[in-house]
């Protein structure tokens, strides 16, 4: 998310409908949203290991399980261990 962030802009090239950019949400705030030529979902993750994690977690496996027409399993909760 800046000006390095060249993987909206090439999307876009490509020919990917962006439907959103930002989430409200901290961390994962800079995904990315869009529909390709073909109807497929495309997703542009956060560059940050936990962003992406929590992308991942709370709308990428999500629209997987929906496209293969199963439920979708709850995120476990993920306890972080005592320093």
């Amino acid at each position: 998310m800046g000006k390095f962030d060249l993987v909206p802009k090439v999307l876009m090239q490509l020919g990917v409908q962006q439907v959103f950019h930002k989430v409200a949400q901290r961390p994962g705030k800079p995904m990315w949203f869009g529909i390709g030529l073909r109807g497929q979902a495309v997703f542009g993750l956060p560059g940050n290991p936990v962003s992406t994690l929590v992308c991942l977690l709370r709308y990428v496996i999500p629209a997987i399980a929906a496209a293969m027409g199963t439920a979708p399993v709850p995120a476990e909760r993920v306890a972080l261990a005592a320093r």
